[in-house]
């Protein structure tokens, strides 16, 4: 996994591409998959923040949120990915709108 912010959202961007595809055309093993490189890419970016002010507090606790929502999601079906994607979507979104 990418060591540097920038590298980490690169493969989220990826990871998301990967994602609309899988919402076309669902696959169970590869949703779980996409699901599961969401965790891990939210908490390795949050772990590039450290302690000391607001905006790095609040990136911390995005991408704690952001990894618990992709850990947490059910996706048994198309229309199960779908909700959790939505879900994940609108974390990542509200993010991009506060800091990028």
């Amino acid at each position: 996994m990418a060591a540097t912010l920038k590298g980490i959202m690169s493969e989220m961007k990826q990871t998301t591409t990967e994602a609309k595809g899988v919402l076309s055309n669902f696959d169970q093993a590869r949703a779980d998959a996409l699901l599961h490189q969401y965790a891990m890419q939210a908490m390795a970016a949050g772990k590039l923040f450290g302690s000391g002010d607001a905006k790095a507090a609040d990136l911390q606790k995005r991408f704690a949120t952001l990894a618990a929502t992709a850990n947490n999601a059910k996706a048994k079906d198309a229309a199960g990915f779908r909700i959790a994607f939505s879900a994940i979507a609108t974390q990542c979104r509200s993010c991009h709108s506060a800091y990028k």
